[in-house]
């Protein structure tokens, strides 16, 4: 039988631990661009190019009162304040065989804030300039 525990995926970003994580969709990771662009000629011959942008993007959701959040917020001021990017993140499934990773990484703006009666999630992008991906299954 196969499992999946959200509570065994781990997020690291510069060397930090990524907890707390908000109700509903944890996080989507992706790539920017397809891998291959392909080009149909007027005989209907296919050819294909190797697209270099490896660029992705990793959208997560904090819930408000995750500590993770002064992090992040850390992460993105420094880099705002000095240009110096944090530095890499990992992505593994503990369970499974997806292991995601990047030596650059960057927050492209905060989280946008948002108070309810309710604790809110808060959503955090961050720019991976050249994304490794192994999307793997279960154990």
């Amino acid at each position: 039988m196969d499992t999946f525990d959200p509570q065994k995926v781990t997020l690291v970003i510069a060397g930090n631990i990524i907890s707390g994580f908000g109700e509903g969709s944890m996080l989507t990771l992706a790539r920017d661009e397809e891998t291959w662009i392909t080009t149909v000629g007027t005989d209907g011959r296919v050819a294909r190019s190797r697209n270099a942008n490896k660029k992705g993007v990793l959208n997560f959701n904090l819930l408000a009162t995750s500590p993770s959040n002064d992090v992040c917020s850390a992460l993105h001021n420094a880099d705002e304040a000095t240009g110096i990017p944090p530095g890499a993140f990992q992505l593994i499934d503990q369970l499974g065989r997806t292991v995601c990773s990047g030596d650059e990484t960057f927050f492209s703006k905060p989280a946008d804030v948002e108070f309810d009666k309710q604790v809110t999630n808060r959503q955090w992008s961050l720019v991976i300039p050249k994304l490794e991906m192994v999307v793997g299954g279960s154990l």
